[in-house]
């Protein structure tokens, strides 16, 4: 009988274990089968494919569009405060055309601190973006920051009117700025400009300089406001040319490129120093 006991036991432990190993690729299969159904999906979704553009999101677009708008308020501040038409003739600076005022102090801290956590939070903004931040509001910001920045004096240097002074050297008086100094000319009364300090020394550019300034006041002439203007235009085209070749740049080796333009471009250092106070 013990023999037919162990048998049986036997078998029935068999029978037990195929029955478990049937339950097990069942439930297997009930688990792989809406996997690869959602995995086929996700495959065969445009909408999710990885190879498929996803547009920027709204909420991205909306909040970039909004900090243009407060920067851009923000220079237009400061244009009107200080602009370059009004006070082209004579060598000031912000200390001088804003009479020392406190006010003045903490507004102009307070605007160019503004400029600077509007541009992080626009920067962070287009970084953190799950999909490629939309161009447009980038670079039309930045185009209107520029422009806008054009009509600004230079309140924190005269580098601007040194340079029709010395081009006026070499398109006028047809001398080479390298050489001569605008002291030499002492009948030519835009020479003043130049500041007794920079009016003894000749030209610290080389000769590459001398060659673009030299259309700006050629086109100019004697109008001083022309060539400060024209200066400021050249230093507008600069700003964006950069921006444009950080674009291709970025395009060509597959990195986003809105991100990357609004680092530059919205900089409020590029744009104080570059185009506001005109430094080449």
């Amino acid at each position: 009988m013990a023999p037919c006991s162990e048998w049986n036991t036997a078998d029935s432990s068999q029978r037990t274990t195929a029955a478990f190993h049937r339950v097990l690729a069942s439930d297997r299969e009930m688990l792989i089968r809406p996997a690869g159904g959602v995995l086929r999906s996700v495959a065969m979704d445009p909408i999710v494919a990885a190879d498929a553009p996803i547009p920027p999101s709204p909420s991205v677009t909306s909040r970039l569009w909004w900090f243009a708008a407060w920067l851009l308020c923000l220079v237009v501040m400061f244009a009107v405060s200080y602009p370059l038409v009004q006070h082209h003739e004579r060598l000031v600076d912000i200390g001088i055309l804003s009479e020392y005022r406190v006010l003045a102090l903490v507004v102009y801290g307070g605007g160019i601190g503004a400029m600077f956590v509007l541009y992080l939070l626009a920067l962070r903004t287009a970084m953190a973006a799950t999909s490629e931040s939309p161009l447009l509001p980038v670079v039309a910001g930045g185009v209107l920051f520029s422009v806008v920045m054009a009509a600004l004096y230079p309140v924190n240097a005269i580098d601007l009117f040194i340079y029709a002074v010395r081009s006026r050297i070499f398109t006028t008086h047809g001398e080479n700025p390298l050489v001569w100094t605008p002291a030499d000319f002492p009948d030519d009364p835009l020479m003043a400009f130049a500041s007794v300090e920079w009016s003894v020394t000749g030209s610290p550019y080389g000769p590459l300089w001398n060659l673009i300034a030299a259309p700006v006041t050629a086109l100019a002439g004697d109008n001083l406001l022309a060539a400060l203007i024209g200066f400021k235009l050249l230093a507008v085209l600069a700003v964006l040319a950069g921006a444009w070749l950080i674009a291709h740049t970025r395009r060509a080796a597959g990195m986003p490129v809105a991100a990357g333009v609004l680092l530059y471009l919205w900089n409020p250092l590029v744009l104080w120093e570059g185009i506001g106070n005109g430094h080449n």
